[in-house]
């Protein structure tokens, strides 16, 4: 009984509640998994015993593992789309320098990427162009009334 699917009764939505423990997952991994569940199921009925069957079986399922991780990589929530919107690319950033597990350069430059995207900080533009050709020198000799 606890190795097989959870149970769920024909009015509730078992995909919405699978992503909302994925987003719960990856939005507070420091949480214990079995909590994110009972919190997920907390309105269903007979939530106690659903929750933990629910949270050992999507704990042991490697595509659910692949989606939290990949929810983690995207600040906490699933990717919808392929295309990225600047809301999406500013969770990611804010996800990266956040997470006291990673190295103190890469939250830096995370931090001036996301400066940089919210037009905080402009990037300087190099003027110097150069068009292969070696411009001629302009000499220009000044006349004086003697």
């Amino acid at each position: 009984m606890w190795n097989d699917a959870p149970l769920m009764f024909e009015d509730e939505d078992e995909a919405k509640l699978l992503a909302d423990f994925v987003t719960f997952s990856a939005r507070y991994p420091d949480r214990n998994p079995f909590e994110i569940a009972a919190y997920v199921f907390r309105n269903q009925r007979d939530p106690e015993l659903r929750a933990q069957q629910a949270a050992m079986i999507w704990l042991k399922d490697l595509e659910v593992l692949e989606r939290i991780r990949l929810a983690k990589l995207n600040g906490g929530a699933e990717a919808l789309t392929s295309v990225e919107s600047k809301e999406v690319k500013l969770r990611k950033l804010e996800a990266i320098y956040n997470d006291v597990t990673v190295a103190a350069k890469d939250r830096i430059k995370a931090m001036e990427l996301h400066a940089q995207i919210q037009g905080e900080i402009v990037k300087a533009v190099d003027k110097n162009v150069t068009t292969g050709k070696r411009q001629p020198r302009q000499v220009i000799y000044a006349q004086y009334d003697d």
